[in-house]
């Protein structure tokens, strides 16, 4: 039997009617790996967790925008006709997701299946009070100012969701803006830019391309646009998450998203971008050979910005990623493109420059 993830099991469920009965009514299924708790949908059509246990009466209920969670509620459980049985009335700690927005709701239901992960089966009301606050905590971002574009973020979810090693990509993910570059790993740094334009030109803060001695960077470059038919920030994740195999890490990789998206959570989730214009055009590259400024600046110079065209770059292959380090070797793509060639090599077709330098590199 195909085991369905939370979306699929809540995309099954139908929006049950209002009976007259006391407690609230849904219609929900049990989660695969977990049956006691279930994924439901209440007669508003809102997404729902029902979690299982008892839960520590002295927790007030939690109202946030676009989260609700109230403790020791009696629910009424509309089976489905397949499931061929009566309704059941028991209590739980109900999780909401107050509203109708559908990347929004499958965000929640992700979310929610990591926090369940957590708290595991029969969770004390201790387990059931922290997880119950990590996600609230989660949504509470959504109150803060962005710390990065949407571009900007879907880029480096696209290089984590592509790399071949997610799991050390959200290890070195951080959201503090402060931070010069994106990940960050012992002495190794990567720095993801991301353009609309045909040129591969990017701005670059002047301390970026001069990091700390021992310190080595490599940039990933793209080029990718806003389509309307594309893959969506929240399908990125989704993807990601699938492939982490420690709760923790599908934690950190969500707490990261929500610190750097901030306010602009609904936007960013559903806004898509050309997957396979990003695929053809990613390259990386190391930082030595990019031009920059140099680093000496007249006293009383700050905060020094700039643009730095790489067309004429020399571009990293796989081999010569891989030796770099651990987190450049984690960046790989795990998909190979048609030709052969590990996707992350290819060069886009408008920078023949670029694809000179490359394969004179790569035949010496």
């Amino acid at each position: 039997m195909i085991k369905l993830s939370i979306i699929e099991q809540f995309q099954k469920l139908p929006v049950p009617a209002s009976p007259r009965r006391e407690g609230e009514v849904f219609s929900a299924l049990a989660l695969a790996d977990w049956p006691e708790h279930r994924v439901a949908k209440d007669t508003r059509g809102n997404a729902c967790i029902l979690l299982a246990g008892r839960s520590d009466t002295a927790n007030p209920a939690v109202q946030l925008k676009h989260l609700e969670v109230s403790h020791q509620m009696r629910c009424n459980i509309i089976p489905l006709n397949e499931e061929k049985t009566s309704p059941a009335n028991s209590s739980f700690s109900i999780i909401r997701c107050t509203t109708g927005d559908i990347h929004l709701q499958q965000h929640f239901l992700l979310l929610a299946e990591t926090v369940v992960r957590i708290i595991g089966k029969n969770p004390t009301p201790a387990q059931i009070t922290s997880g119950i606050l990590t996600l609230a905590s989660l949504f509470e971002s959504s109150n803060k100012q962005p710390q990065r574009g949407v571009q900007g973020v879907w880029a480096e979810l696209f290089i984590i969701e592509r790399s071949k090693n997610p799991e050390i990509l959200v290890g070195a993910w951080h959201p503090d803006p402060t931070n010069l570059f994106d990940f960050t790993m012992n002495r190794e740094r990567l720095e993801v830019k991301s353009t609309t334009s045909r040129r591969r030109e990017h701005s670059f803060a002047l301390d970026q391309l001069h990091p700390p001695n021992g310190v080595k960077l490599v940039v990933a470059s793209l080029r990718t646009q806003r389509v309307a038919f594309g893959v969506s920030t929240a399908h990125l994740l989704e993807r990601i998450s699938r492939r982490l195999r420690a709760p923790a890490l599908q934690l950190k990789l969500q707490s990261v998203f929500h610190e750097v998206v901030g306010k602009e959570l609904e936007t960013t989730l559903e806004t898509q971008f050309d997957y396979e214009q990003a695929r053809d055009s990613l390259i990386f590259l190391d930082s030595t050979y990019i031009p920059k400024l140099p680093n000496e600046m007249p006293p009383g110079v700050s905060n020094v910005r700039f643009n730095s065209d790489l067309t004429e770059c020399p571009v990293l292959s796989d081999q010569e990623a891989q030796r770099l380090g651990s987190l450049y070797a984690a960046s790989v793509a795990y998909k190979e493109a048609k030709d052969g060639c590990n996707v992350h090599c290819r060069l886009s077709p408008d920078a023949p420059s670029e694809r000179q330098i490359f394969r004179k590199r790569n035949s010496n």
